[in-house]
Order: structure tokens, then sequence, then C-alpha cells
């Protein structure tokens, strides 16, 4: 009468460990850039899962040697090539999403009105001479600044 209970306990820990290894090679896979790992390693795991599952319908069990069977031949396999395509596009348009809203949060930072001042070194509301209606002029640029000088020089020395 112990012989029964004995074979299902035999087959029970080929079971347990069909499971582990196919739910973590699955786990694995939906890792974004690193689930293409699993197009190299899974092949050598649902083959060991199916062997494993050939022992356990061998030693008297049937519905889980099936089941294992099929996961290791149809579903792990579909399921090891699909989820890796799709977890890594998921986040690179996320991450492309992010960098753009990253990238103009830097190139155009909200800044108040003082701000904007100290950086500009204007002030929009007396960039207008006033009561001309005119825009103020320009400060000379640098390189202009530099040139009259130079000229200025010049003229002095001889």
């Amino acid at each position: 009468m112990e012989a029964p209970n004995q074979q299902k306990k035999d087959y029970k820990g080929a079971v347990i460990a069909s499971w582990v290894m196919i739910i973590l090679t699955c786990l694995v896979a939906l890792i974004p850039g690193v689930g293409f790992l699993t197009w190299v390693i899974g092949a050598p795991i649902l083959l060991i899962t199916f062997i494993l599952g050939i022992i356990v319908l061998s030693k008297g069990g049937t519905m889980q040697g099936v089941v294992i069977l099929l996961m290791s031949l149809i579903v792990a396999p579909i399921f090891l090539v699909v989820a890796p395509i799709v977890t890594t596009s998921l986040a690179v348009d996320s991450g492309a999403d992010t960098g753009d809203t990253l990238e103009s949060e830097v190139l155009e930072p909200d800044l108040d009105e003082k701000a904007k001042e100290a950086l500009t070194g204007t002030n929009a509301r007396k960039a207008e001479q006033d009561g001309a209606g005119q825009p103020a002029t320009a400060p000379e640029s640098k390189s202009e600044d530099k040139e009259k000088r130079k000229s200025e020089s010049e003229g002095r020395s001889q």
C-alpha cells in the first residue's frame, strides 16, 4: 500500500523543479533589455523541464506531466520570444518620453520674472525708452567694443 504514496512523492520534486525553472525563466524574460538573454538560456532550461515532464508522466503524474510538457513546448517558448520585445519597447518608449520632458525642462526652465531679468540683464518694462514708444538701443557686442578700443588707442599713439 505504500507504493502509490512513494510514487507520488517521487515525481513531486520533479514537478516543483519544473515549475520553478519555467517561472524564473519567464520572469527574467520580463526584464527590459536583459530579457533577451532568455533566448539563449531558455532553450536548455525548457529542454530540462521537458525531460522532467516526461519523468513525471512515467512515474504516474499524468496531469502534472502533461501541463509541464505543454508549458515547455508551447506556452513558455512563445512567452520567451514575445516578452523581451514588448517590455524593452515599452521601456524605450517611456524612456524617450521621460527624456524629452527632462530635456525641455533643462533647455527651458520655468523661471520667475526676476530670475529671467537676472539672466538676460534687461527688464522687459524698461526695455522701451521712456515715452518714446521705441525699443531701447542694444548694448554693443564685446567684439565691437574691443575693436573700438583698439582703433582709439591706435589713434592716440600716432
